[in-house]
């Protein structure tokens, strides 16, 4: 598979994708990264995809994989992606999964301020602690 997945720290995934992926392979590195944050005891979650060295996707958009992507962004807590190396297509795919979704995306041009971003969007999507009186 060309994704790698890896858990950077408290709720970051990174992603990279070393070549053309397809759905289905975003929707088995989706599933790897649950099963990293689920094992560190994470809740809310942001992942950064690099997508520097993807080249053009390939987009197997077919009733099994949509409901796949679908039933994974109505289950999870991800507050948002941060994407590096994107080319203007693959903005606009992006960009489209994102409304049709209803996520947070952001894209950076390195991976420390794509981390910095992350970070932001992990912790305003938190829970706020309350006093009580």
């Amino acid at each position: 598979m060309p994704i790698a997945t890896t858990r950077l720290e408290e709720g970051i995934l990174y992603t990279k994708s070393t070549g053309p992926g397809t759905i289905a392979e975003l929707n088995d590195a989706h599933r790897e990264g649950l099963h990293l944050l689920q094992a560190a005891g994470d809740t809310g979650w942001v992942l950064i995809m690099d997508v520097s060295e993807a080249g053009t996707p390939s987009v197997d958009m077919n009733k099994d994989t949509l409901r796949t992507l679908i039933r994974n962004q109505q289950n999870d807590k991800l507050a948002g992606y941060v994407v590096l190396g994107a080319a203007q297509s693959a903005r606009i795919f992006l960009l489209t999964y994102c409304k049709l979704f209803r996520l947070n995306m952001h894209f950076e041009m390195s991976f420390e301020s794509a981390l910095i971003r992350a970070r932001a969007m992990r912790d305003s999507a938190k829970p706020k602690d309350r006093d009580t009186p």
